[in-house]
């Protein structure tokens, strides 16, 4: 029997906030996104995808970058200990240092 994995609970930054930003993409790229964080998210969030899916470096080490379509960018970091996925930025490709909810304080 194959060894049962263990889920993670999905966090964003604020729950109104993210599903409103959701709403303003394309259905197809909402779809998407919903499917990723149900599907991949909730079993094994840092398994890299080629070409979907790939972990930041530098500044943003222990980020994670999910390519959601039409330049859009959903970025998320993994609580091993609490065995959660907190959503830190959905929407058009961030300016990296602009960003108030991205800022590390780094």
């Amino acid at each position: 029997m194959a060894e049962e994995e263990a889920l993670y609970s999905v966090n964003p930054w604020d729950m109104e906030e993210f599903f409103q930003v959701l709403q303003t993409f394309p259905p197809a790229q909402q779809e998407r996104v919903i499917q990723f964080m149900a599907q991949h998210f909730t079993r094994r969030p840092k398994v890299m995808i080629p070409g979907q899916l790939k972990a930041l470096r530098g500044k943003w080490q222990g980020t994670f970058q999910l390519e959601c379509g039409g330049g859009r960018r959903l970025l998320y970091e993994v609580d091993e200990q609490r065995r959660a996925v907190n959503i830190i930025y959905l929407g058009d490709h961030p300016e990296w240092d602009k960003h108030r909810k991205m800022d590390r304080g780094r």
